[in-house]
């Protein structure tokens, strides 16, 4: 009885020890779900450790009672404390078929006042949607200043109706100063250029020191003068006409941003949406960019290389003045030749982008221009191609696009593909790709994705002698390859079943999804 005994004595003491559960989880022979099961001690940990929350408390705005409060007061009574965590979709828009604005406001508005007050100090993550000028002020601001000491992600989104609110109901409170320790990534989904948005947005970021992550989708650009931590910035710009982008306002507050972030930024995003492409053709040029050393940055985009200039031969953000880079996205507003004219250039400069191991481009059509990557490019390992144009030509060319990418000695490729119905066929896509295991046998992945607005890509085999033989060969040469992954594609049922077949025998690592 006594040997009984201390073996449980034994037993819970182990279950005590943190380092003994660490000790597992590092050998890997056991997950961390089954882990959870063992003792409601060894749950708390795998549960504290986790970097993001992998049960969300979701507050959609629809159901029964998503006007009615009171259901949810109840549920809070009895409600585990962790699950407050993470809070998602807490719908502040007003949008109700069955009861007035004003009363689906109120009723998201208390939600969160009783959750935040209740278990503000277990909430780590929020997201909130809002269209009601009058929430910023009164509500939004005093839950995050005073009931969310531990909050570290905020993501809230200002949506179209905020437009035709009184700009003057909460341009003139004062937003007091705070400090959010603890808060480290903020994004901000903006599309209507509200002022009460933009200075709660200012408002936050000046209460988060230790901030490492901004995204905002918007019009707007902010100050980071009181954020010396950032390392991840996406500026994704949209709904904002060509002029006031190339204004001399927008693009000292942009050259600002890029000098505010200059010692800390590793990785940086400039994106302009394509929602009205053809007001891009007006002839001004691309503005210069000032853009200073960066030590630190890894990766960098430009999807708006027309509009903005990174130098005549992208030696701006060459390794000269980037050392670390290791990633580039590039590419332009609208199909234009500006990308292929600046990597013409490129192509001449030996060693420009030495370290650089990862290259993203869209609509680069001339095989030359490609293959001739390899001299500024040097150590390129991942390539990744998008044609979303009319002038698309990979379908008819695919020999001599395959040609180009194994010049490049790429070990990853990914090619994505709008297709074009009635033009763009899958039957002379396969029969061009008859040497693809010869031209990129240094392949470790390949990727390609086709993307047709209507339906998915059907596949016209029957259009092929031998149809069967043929896409045979082509799946066996993807055999070499360790990863393999097809989408968009609509296979017959006669085709896909011994197509499946066929691939489980010969073990080739290959998956397809129709989407």
């Amino acid at each position: 009885m006594e040997n009984i005994d201390e073996e449980h004595h034994a037993m819970r003491a182990a279950l005590q020890n943190p380092i003994i559960l660490e000790k597992i989880l590092q050998n890997g022979s056991v997950h961390g779900k089954t882990a959870r099961l063992v003792s409601h001690f060894w749950n708390k940990i795998i549960l504290l450790s986790m970097p993001h929350p992998k049960l969300t408390l979701r507050l959609d705005p629809w159901g029964n009672h998503a006007c009615n409060p009171i259901p949810f007061q109840q549920f809070c009574l009895t409600m585990e404390p962790r699950l407050a965590r993470s809070i998602t979709h807490l719908d502040l828009t007003g949008e109700c078929d069955d009861h007035s604005a004003a009363q689906h406001l109120s009723s998201a508005e208390s939600k969160l006042l009783q959750i935040s007050g209740q278990f503000g100090h277990f909430i780590e993550d929020l997201w909130v949607d809002c269209d009601h000028a009058d929430f910023i002020p009164t509500t939004l601001y005093k839950i995050v200043q005073n009931c969310l000491p531990n909050l570290k992600r905020l993501r809230v989104n200002f949506v179209e109706s905020l437009e035709n609110a009184d700009e003057e109901s909460n341009i003139n409170v004062d937003f007091y100063p705070c400090t959010l320790h603890k808060l480290i990534s903020l994004r901000i989904e903006d599309v209507t250029n509200h002022p009460g948005a933009l200075k709660m947005t200012q408002w936050l970021l000046n209460s988060a020191p230790n901030l490492t992550y901004y995204f905002s989708d918007g019009n707007q650009l902010p100050d980071f003068g009181r954020n010396g931590s950032l390392k991840r910035v996406e500026l994704n710009v949209s709904l904002i006409e060509v002029s006031d982008l190339q204004s001399a306002n927008f693009l000292r507050k942009l050259n600002k941003i890029l000098d505010q972030v200059k010692d800390t930024v590793e990785l940086f995003y400039l994106r302009v949406g394509r929602e009205l492409p053809y007001q891009f053709e007006t002839g001004i040029g691309p503005r210069d960019l000032h853009i200073p050393r960066m030590k630190k940055l890894k990766e960098f985009e430009n999807s708006a290389l027309n509009l903005f200039s990174c130098g005549d031969k992208l030696q701006n953000i060459g390794t000269a003045r980037m050392p670390n880079l290791q990633s580039l996205w590039l590419s332009a507003c609208t199909s234009d030749t500006t990308l292929c004219d600046l990597l013409r250039n490129v192509m001449k400069e030996k060693d420009l982008f030495k370290e650089v191991e990862n290259l993203h481009v869209e609509n680069l059509h001339p095989v030359e221009v490609i293959a001739g990557l390899k001299t500024p490019f040097p150590k390129l390992e991942n390539f990744s191609i998008y044609h979303d144009d009319m002038y698309s030509c990979l379908f008819s060319k695919v020999q001599s696009y395959l040609e180009a990418f194994a010049a490049l000695g790429l070990k990853y490729l990914e090619i994505k593909v709008l297709v074009y119905v009635n033009k763009d066929n899958f039957s002379r896509f396969i029969q061009g790709f008859s040497n693809f295991g010869k031209l990129l046998s240094s392949l470790r992945g390949f990727k390609i994705r086709f993307n047709e607005k209507r339906n998915d890509f059907s596949e016209d085999l029957d259009l092929i002698e031998d149809r069967m033989a043929q896409m045979k060969q082509w799946l066996l040469q993807m055999k070499g390859v360790d990863d393999v992954y097809i989408s968009g594609i609509r296979f017959t049922r006669e085709t896909w079943e011994w197509m499946e077949i066929f691939i489980q025998e010969n073990k080739i690592p290959i998956v397809f999804k129709e989407k």
